[in-house]
């Protein structure tokens, strides 16, 4: 199976950036990690196994439009599922694997996972209690297999007020 991975990023320090990557790269499970330059690309980013692509200005939407942008590769690509990590985040080894199995296991085209609150250093703080994947899903949590690629791509579809918040309109 195909998987990748979409990460937007703007302005975030290249140490963030680097932990992001790391983790997919950690992945128990092979991924291909796209990373979407809102208007500021990094040069070392071009260094890593990504699939970098740099957009020339900043579409100030939260990573909505870089997120479609990433979908539309996947999608040209031929992956088998999508998932999205922020820039400011990171996933755990087993992450991708785990939202691979229970989407196989249930048949569901679009699977989620908690999430934990942590410290930059790695050290939680607790477990969120709002993305439960009924109510409300967290980009972070988000895997979508092929028959959903259509919602993985709503993204661009955020109305400009919304953007903050534009995981919970996706949901």
């Amino acid at each position: 199976m195909k998987v990748a991975v979409i990460t937007p990023y703007y302005d975030e320090p290249i140490e963030w950036l680097r932990k992001c990557h790391y983790s997919v790269a950690a992945q128990d499970m092979c991924c291909t990690h796209i990373m979407i330059a809102d208007g500021r690309p990094r040069k070392e980013v071009d260094q890593w196994a990504v699939r970098h692509i740099p957009m020339p200005y900043s579409h100030n939407d939260f990573g909505d439009t870089a997120r479609s942008i990433g979908v539309t590769d996947a999608i040209g690509a031929h992956f088998d599922a999508i998932a999205f990590l922020d820039a400011d985040n990171w996933f755990a080894p087993n992450h991708i694997s785990s939202l691979m199995q229970c989407a196989q296991k249930t048949g569901a085209a679009i699977v989620s996972s908690g999430r934990l609150f942590c410290r930059m250093d790695t050290s939680v703080m607790g477990q969120c209690l709002n993305s439960d994947g009924d109510n409300f899903s967290d980009t972070n949590c988000l895997l979508f297999t092929k028959s959903a690629f259509r919602q993985a791509n709503e993204w661009v579809y955020v109305p400009p007020y919304a953007h903050g918040i534009g995981d919970r309109v996706l949901w």
